[in-house]
């Protein structure tokens, strides 16, 4: 079933980290396509809201859209930003996790572990707080849907981000993980891994930035927020108006001798990538494997009989 823009008009969403970059982007493609918006971003003191210029600009477009200022990181801060959404609208529907921070740059151990703590207590810590909160509202919306905006960071590891990369990976294998748990309740949980020059990451290209805006991701997030589409426990990566789908695979493998001697000699035929599989959760990765543990050992011991 194609999603349908009309079929989304009413619906309420929310953008954490919207004031900017990616987060405003993705505020502005959901307006226009019929939603009700609570737009997050921290307010700063002596400084005007980049929440309030959005929902401004929002509002000029006709897009009912209210402003919520609280750091996602902040004690009682989920609360406050999902009963934003009740007050303002009666209802919530769509969450998008993307507020977030890179963190400090260097090699392993030229950090502390507070640099640690402080990219995993916004980047994940706070998403968790957050869905606890969004849980009730998204059950009751009965086509809730979850957004989270994670990392190839999270994916591959990042050399000089270790925090940023860890705490992406855990928020993309919680994301996973709630795909499974909370389908029953007809909610969709999927991953967008976006890439574009922002004010975050203008350091990190030599690209232009016309060929890698923002708004080049947004259509990424409409799919995965609308009703119409039934997708859960996916991971796409969106760049430039271009999409991939990411997995995790395992390679078929094998077995043997099972000495670090036979691992050594065999392995360029049990790493090969000629065939290979994907699971849907973690048990299923291991009741796979468990069956190949249990069809070796019925065939070796037919073949001692």
């Amino acid at each position: 079933m194609g999603v349908n823009a009309a079929s989304d008009k009413g619906r309420v969403a929310m953008v954490t980290g919207a004031g900017k970059g990616l987060g405003a982007a993705y505020a502005r493609a959901l307006g226009a396509s019929g939603y009700r918006l609570v737009v997050n971003n921290r307010k700063r003191e002596g400084e005007p809201s980049s929440a309030d210029r959005i929902v401004e600009d929002l509002g000029n477009s006709g897009v009912e859209a209210v402003a919520e200022y609280s750091d996602v990181a902040s004690a009682g801060a989920s609360e406050t930003i999902v009963n934003k959404a009740i007050t303002a609208f009666g209802r919530l529907d769509v969450v998008v996790f993307n507020a977030g921070i890179v963190g400090e740059v260097g090699w392993f151990g030229t950090n502390d572990i507070e640099s640690f703590r402080n990219v995993l207590e916004i980047n994940y810590i706070a998403n968790v707080q957050l869905a606890l909160a969004a849980l009730p509202h998204l059950k009751e919306s009965g086509s809730g849907r979850m957004v989270f905006v994670s990392s190839a960071a999270g994916l591959y590891g990042a050399r000089g981000l270790s925090p940023y990369a860890a705490a992406k990976g855990a928020l993309t294998a919680f994301a996973l993980t709630l795909s499974d748990e909370l389908k029953r309740y007809g909610i969709g949980v999927n991953v967008v891994t976006p890439f574009a020059v922002t004010q975050m990451t203008e350091d990190d290209f030599d690209a232009d930035g016309e060929y890698a805006k923002p708004e080049d991701t947004a259509p990424a997030i409409v799919w995965m927020a609308s009703k119409d589409n039934p997708m859960t426990g996916q991971i796409w990566v969106a760049a430039g108006g271009h999409y991939r789908r990411a997995v995790s695979v395992e390679t078929i493998g094998g077995a043997g001798e099972n000495t670090a001697e036979w691992l050594s000699e065999n392995v360029d035929l049990l790493s090969s990538l000629e065939e290979i599989k994907t699971f849907p959760g973690a048990q299923e990765a291991f009741r796979d494997i468990f069956s190949e543990i249990i069809r070796s050992q019925k065939k070796n011991n037919q073949g001692e009989s």
